[in-house]
């Protein structure tokens, strides 16, 4: 969790988050973080703005220092358009 900015319509956050990865013995592809990105109201819930996800196997071991990560908006289902096909839930860039 980060510091909330307040009253700003482009708020900037100069956060270093260090999170802890312990790698279990063989090949992990796998490991991602989901961070979700809110705006504060001071009455009532905070709205969801957008979620990115990291892959973490970019970022250990000597990965970038920073990275700049597109926000994605919340799931939306989208009806399938061919008879007896599932919905498909997405989420489309903010």
């Amino acid at each position: 969790e980060t510091d909330v900015v307040k009253v700003s319509l482009n708020p900037k956050w100069e956060t270093k988050i260090v999170v802890p990865i312990f790698r279990e013995p063989g090949p992990r592809t796998n490991l991602n973080i989901l961070v979700e990105c809110f705006d504060w109201d001071r009455r009532g819930d905070h709205d969801l703005v957008g979620i990115f996800e990291m892959k973490m196997d970019r970022w250990t071991f000597g990965g970038p220092d920073r990275e700049w990560f597109e926000l994605m908006g919340p799931e939306e289902k989208v009806p399938s358009l061919r008879a007896g096909e599932k919905d498909e839930m997405v989420r489309r860039p903010v």
